[in-house]
């Protein structure tokens, strides 16, 4: 149900909806591939910063399997290269890269240059976040 509210309602309404999503999954430990299917399918879907910030809170907190590399790190390519997202959905991608980026070592370049063009490059934190995920 919450999921539809994400997919078909106003901004407004699927970021509360969102929200209540990653409480709920953090609430029940909720570790169902159903369930996280449905995430990530909401998550290729929305354009809202609190909408990703949310949905990738999930992820965050509860993990993903490795089946979802693949998507996880084409949205993460997408969200970091979009520099007008918000910094809590670059951080958030940083931290679901991480252990992608340890698989798969030839990425960390490509995370990096994205990283050094950001706006935020020179912030102490941003580069931590940045350091952190090329280094899990």
């Amino acid at each position: 149900m919450l999921y539809k509210i994400i997919d078909q309602h106003p901004a407004e309404l699927a970021d509360k909806a969102s929200w209540v999503a990653r409480v709920w999954f953090d609430i029940h430990k909720i570790t169902d591939l159903p369930y996280l299917k449905l995430n990530l399918k909401a998550l290729e879907k929305t354009t809202s910063d609190p909408v990703i910030r949310n949905l990738t809170g999930i992820f965050v907190d509860q993990g993903y399997p490795s089946s979802f590399n693949d998507k996880i790190s084409t949205l993460c390519f997408k969200w970091l290269s979009n520099y007008s997202h918000a910094i809590a959905v670059h951080a958030n991608a940083l931290v679901l890269l991480s252990p992608i980026l340890q698989k798969y070592p030839e990425l960390k370049q490509e995370v990096i240059f994205l990283c050094e063009a950001h706006p935020q490059s020179d912030d102490a934190t941003f580069r931590w976040r940045v350091e952190r995920a090329v280094n899990y």
